[in-house]
C-alpha cells in the first residue's frame, strides 16, 4: 500500500474494527451514523459508541459532530424517520444526463445510477442492454431497447421515493 489511499484505507479499517459489534451503527469512510428505533435506543447506542471510542483512545472533532439530527445526508442518501430517500442533487444529475454516445458514457451513467439501485426493482434486468454495451467485444450501437432502459432508469430515479425500513429488511439481512 502506498500514499494517501493506503492511509485512509487503514484508518477506515481501524474505525470499523473499533465499532464492531455495536448495535445501531453505520460506518463509511470517516463518518459514523448512530441510529435507533426510539430516542432512548438512539441515546443508548450513541453512548456505546462514545464509550468504545474512548476505550480505544480515539477522539472526535466536536465541530464535525451532529447529534440527534432529524435527517442525515450520507453518501447520496437522506436518512430520516420516514426511511431513506435520494439526495436531490443526485436526482438532478440523473435528470440532466444526455443519451450516452459511447461505452464510456454508458459506464458513467451506470455508475451514477448504481448508488441508488436498491430503489429500483429489477435494476439488473433493466440495465442489461446498457451493460451489454460496455463489453469490449460488443460494438456500440444505441438501440431502441437501450433507449427504453435509459429512459426507464431516468424516469424511475427522478420520481420522489422514500424507502422505509420495512422495505429494506431483505437488503439489510439480519436486522
Amino acid at each position: 500500500m502506498f500514499g494517501v489511499n493506503a492511509a485512509s484505507e487503514k484508518f477506515q479499517k481501524a474505525v470499523s474494527h473499533m465499532l464492531t459489534g455495536l448495535p445501531g451503527v453505520i460506518n463509511i469512510s470517516d463518518d459514523i451514523i448512530v441510529y435507533g428505533q426510539s430516542k432512548q435506543e438512539h441515546n443508548k447506542n450513541l453512548n456505546s459508541v462514545f464509550q468504545r471510542l474512548a476505550e480505544c483512545g480515539a477522539c472526535l472533532n466536536r465541530d464535525k459532530c451532529k447529534i440527534a439530527q432529524p435527517e442525515v445526508v450520507y453518501f447520496g442518501h437522506i436518512f430520516s424517520a420516514q426511511g431513506i430517500s435520494r439526495e436531490p442533487a443526485k436526482i438532478n444529475d440523473i435528470k440532466t444526463t444526455e443519451v450516452p454516445i459511447d461505452a464510456s458514457a454508458v459506464r458513467s451513467f451506470l455508475g451514477l445510477t448504481q448508488y441508488v439501485s436498491r430503489f429500483i426493482p429489477n435494476y439488473a434486468s433493466i440495465t442489461s442492454p446498457l451493460r451489454e454495451l460496455t463489453k469490449k467485444e460488443v460494438k456500440f450501437e444505441w438501440s431502441d431497447e437501450c433507449n427504453q432502459a435509459f429512459e426507464q432508469l431516468k424516469r424511475t430515479l427522478t420520481n420522489e421515493t422514500t424507502v422505509t425500513d420495512r422495505q429494506l429488511q431483505p437488503i439489510c439481512g439480519d436486522r
